[in-house]
């Protein structure tokens, strides 16, 4: 298994949540890479997932694996996708 360095998702601008870029992984760990940023989020904080393509697969994935956990809403719809996720 490789190992991903995952950025910090945990601390917050002045202007809100960290934005945090999926597409800086390979495709194929992307997945994991947002559950592990994801899973460092406590109750209560957000992250900004930008994303270079629909990111529907990847939030299929948190409602899979984190169902009921957070909630998400869309900031901006491509050409870079912007979504707020939120750890509930």
């Amino acid at each position: 298994m490789t190992n991903l360095h995952v950025p910090d998702t945990g601390a917050k601008t002045r202007s809100g949540p960290k934005e945090w870029d999926a597409s800086q992984f390979h495709l194929r760990h992307r997945r994991r890479a947002v559950l592990e940023a994801f899973d460092r989020l406590r109750p209560g904080d957000s992250l900004v997932l930008r994303y270079d393509r629909h990111p529907l697969p990847i939030l299929f994935s948190l409602t899979e694996d984190r169902f009921g956990q957070f909630t998400g809403r869309f900031l901006e719809r491509g050409p870079i996708w912007r979504v707020l996720i939120t750890r509930i």
